[in-house]
């Protein structure tokens, strides 16, 4: 994923009937495992817009610890629906 490519969400702004709501992609940050930012990762970034962030596992994976040694944060927009 990279910055511009689109998100499509079903419903994705809450009002449950059927339309796609329309998401480009902010930008995307890996933010390593140690030095994880709550406020990075959930912050708003413009206050009073919505701004799915889907966090996901990202790095290598290590398994003697049983986890991946760091998240993928993808900020998006609402640009419209359809």
């Amino acid at each position: 994923m990279e910055q511009g490519e689109g998100v499509h969400e079903l419903d994705g702004h809450g009002a449950g009937d059927g339309v796609v709501a329309a998401r480009p992609v902010d930008d995307v940050r890996v933010l390593g495992r140690h030095e994880f930012d709550p406020e990075q990762a959930y912050g708003r970034r413009h206050p009073g817009r919505p701004e799915p962030r889907p966090i996901t596992c990202g790095g290598t994976f290590r398994r003697a610890l049983g986890a991946h040694t760091a998240n993928v944060v993808v900020p998006a927009r609402l640009t419209g629906t359809g």
